[in-house]
């Protein structure tokens, strides 16, 4: 799992347009946690193709890109952008005390991106992509590669 100090985390109405525009331009994920400001509660995820489809048109208004983005829809009004339509308020969530063996059948079963972890509360704890459990099965398995070789070349052993 990464924690949250190694991920970029989007905040609720922190940020501005041309400042996510320089966040997509320096890093390549392919989306981002959001959390509420005050409380670091999760409160969905962000994939980078909506954010950069939502971000482009308001970039060539100086008054719109220097504006702050709600992530979240409020109740209150106030003078921040609408992003809410960008953020996935039902991201797939687990515990942190989850068996690893539960999030690898999850992940296989359900064809998961990711899966973000939380705590009691909901409090954002950290995130697991497809890769970080690629990396895991294949660094846990190493000689399963051989193994799957030396099947391939033996097939017709069968046949006898």
């Amino acid at each position: 799992m990464t924690s949250t100090d190694k991920l970029v985390i989007l905040y609720d109405n922190q940020s501005t347009p041309s400042e996510l525009d320089a966040l997509l331009n320096d890093c390549t994920y392919s989306g981002f946690p959001v959390l509420d400001g005050s409380s670091s509660k999760l409160l969905g995820y962000a994939s980078r193709y909506k954010l950069r489809q939502a971000i482009d048109p308001l970039l060539s208004s100086p008054a719109e890109s220097g504006r702050l983005c709600r992530f979240v829809r409020s109740s209150v009004l106030s003078d921040s952008l609408d992003f809410s339509a960008v953020t996935d308020k039902a991201p797939m969530q687990m515990r942190k005390e989850m068996p690893l063996h539960v999030v690898v059948t999850t992940f296989q079963r359900l064809n998961l991106r990711y899966i973000l972890f939380t705590s009691n509360g909901g409090f954002f704890n950290g995130l697991l992509t497809r890769r970080d459990i690629a990396r895991f099965l294949h660094e846990g398995f190493e000689q399963a590669n051989a193994l799957s070789q030396v099947t391939e070349d033996h097939a017709d052993w069968g046949r006898f």
